[in-house]
């Protein structure tokens, strides 16, 4: 009975810990290897008109040779040598020459798709503790025996429930979000990136 209880509490923790990285709610800071350089927000300007983005905003930068190749991700900031973007995920940091750089989108620019996958996996994880709730109740009332019969259903009905709703939340978030990209078209005649 002791070894069930600690083995439960070790996959709860297990997880909640999970959980809260793949939300985001915990996250890791990773010093990056370009501490010591000077980057400044990417500022553009075209006719006297500024525009300004502040580093930290999610950017993609366009070839301006093959629109099919682009960069998208975090703005670290703007040098001499180029734009530096961190991509989200997996904080591949990459530096893109300021004279390749055709346009520039700021604002949201993911896929319906990529938002509904992540509220599947926001609802999925909302069923995961939902059902690791009712199985510490069960086996906390004295009816281990009980744990696998629901902990199978919760995971089943709450996994279910939570990523349908997850999907239909993302799919509503998408389509909220889906106006807010700006395009800065980057050329002589167009907008030019400042460096300060």
């Amino acid at each position: 009975m002791n070894n069930q209880k600690t083995l439960l509490i070790s996959v709860l923790v297990t997880a909640v810990a999970i959980g809260l990285v793949e939300t985001d709610i915990i996250q890791f800071n990773k010093e990056s290897i370009h501490a010591q350089q000077e980057f400044s927000d990417l500022v553009l300007e075209m006719d006297g008109a500024r525009a300004t983005i502040p580093a930290g905003d999610w950017v993609v930068a366009v070839n301006a040779w093959n629109s099919d190749i682009y960069a998208g991700g975090e703005l670290i900031g703007v040098s001499a040598d180029g734009l530096l973007i961190r991509e989200r995920g997996n904080d591949f940091e990459m530096n893109i020459p300021l004279n390749d750089i055709g346009s520039i989108f700021h604002g949201e620019y993911k896929t319906v798709g990529k938002y509904i996958r992540e509220g599947m996996k926001k609802g999925a994880l909302g069923g995961l503790g939902c059902t690791a709730l009712a199985v510490a109740m069960t086996v906390a009332d004295g009816q281990p025996e009980d744990a696998f019969f629901v902990a199978l259903c919760g995971s089943i009905f709450y996994g279910g429930v939570g990523t349908a709703a997850g999907a239909v939340l993302g799919f509503i978030k998408s389509q909220v979000a889906q106006g807010n990209a700006e395009e800065f078209i980057i050329g002589p005649y167009d907008w030019q990136i400042v460096i300060e």
